[in-house]
């Protein structure tokens, strides 16, 4: 072997020093797999039913929450409020989860699995027969994106 002081030649020792720094042939580095899923909300657009209510979004008796403004080190945390036309994507760790509304009658027990995704829509309830005005429900991934084109992401 080689001593590095013997290495007069800096051909050799540039070859030498890119053998050390890569990698092993065949070998590719590899990403952990991901340890969340990914949950979006959203609401349609309407015209006049319940456009004033702005529900808060919980997961797991917690309000949604996320940076007031440009994000920087002094600004303030706000809750969201889902107003309709916009939906938001948040990520969950892998295991089960309660997700529920202060606009709907139920909430909604669901397990996240890592790297998956699900959609739940707020829609709106007939005003007169219910005594809360929304709906929170489980929506396939198909329709979820084909209703969620042109929403605007909070």
């Amino acid at each position: 072997m080689l001593q590095l002081e013997a290495v007069k030649s800096p051909l050799v020792f540039a070859i030498m020093a890119a053998s050390y720094a890569l990698p092993a042939m065949g070998q590719t580095e590899t990403k952990p797999a991901p340890q969340t899923g990914t949950v979006y909300v959203y609401r349609i657009k309407v015209r006049l039913v319940a456009r004033a209510v702005h529900p808060l979004i919980y997961f797991d008796d917690t309000a949604l929450r996320q940076p007031c403004g440009t994000a920087g080190p002094t600004t303030p945390i706000c809750t969201i409020h889902l107003a309709t036309g916009e939906y938001v994507a948040h990520e969950l760790p892998a295991g089960k989860h309660m997700i529920s509304t202060d606009f709907a009658e139920a909430s909604q027990l669901f397990e996240v699995e890592p790297g998956k995704e699900y959609f739940f829509k707020l829609d709106h309830n007939n005003l007169l027969k219910h005594r809360k005005p929304m709906t929170l429900a489980l929506v396939p991934t198909e329709q979820a994106w084909r209703e969620m084109e042109g929403l605007r992401k909070r």
